[in-house]
């Protein structure tokens, strides 16, 4: 009877370590599982997050493109500076008052003094060239500015002006 019951404490005692055996196997497996989970989630966030990237890069370069294309020289050019400079503060103007209602507003706000410095701004630079293509720029501007505040539009438009012509 002894030695039977020996026998059943040895046999259960090894099914027992069996058992922890099992469960540790499981947790490992469980583990590992939740590891591939989680690699998945971050690789599918990775695609995503350089998808976006590409996508706004894509948008960027739409926009850099209708920009460039904008900033053009008229097929006549002012005769003079002065002119020029006159012709550059008039498109100034009609473009930002043209722009939504919140834009159009910060606009009127000391409006003077905004085209007094544009005008300054323009006779500082002193190239026909480039407020011909300013002039050109804003009356021509492109959609794609549309989502944009007005004085950031006209800065971007005004800037490719110089860059390409001053």
């Amino acid at each position: 009877m002894m030695r039977r019951m020996s026998i059943l404490v040895a046999v259960l005692a090894a099914c027992g370590q069996n058992a922890k055996e099992d469960t540790i196997a499981q947790a490992f497996t469980i583990e590992s599982k939740q590891e591939k989970e989680a690699e998945a989630v971050a690789a599918a966030q990775a695609k995503k997050d350089a998808e976006e990237a590409e996508a706004k890069k894509a948008a960027q370069a739409k926009v850099e493109a209708a920009i460039d294309a904008a900033a053009q020289l008229p097929t006549e050019l002012p005769a003079d500076l002065g002119t020029a400079c006159d012709a550059v503060v008039n498109a100034y103007d009609e473009y930002m008052k043209s722009g939504p209602e919140r834009d159009a507003l910060l606009w009127s706000d000391g409006r003077r003094q905004k085209l007094g410095d544009r005008k300054a701004s323009c006779i500082k630079v002193g190239k026909i060239n480039v407020a011909a293509c300013e002039v050109q720029a804003l009356q021509a501007a492109p959609a794609e500015l549309d989502g944009e505040p007005r004085k950031d539009a006209a800065r971007q438009l005004m800037e490719r002006c110089h860059d390409k012509f001053g």
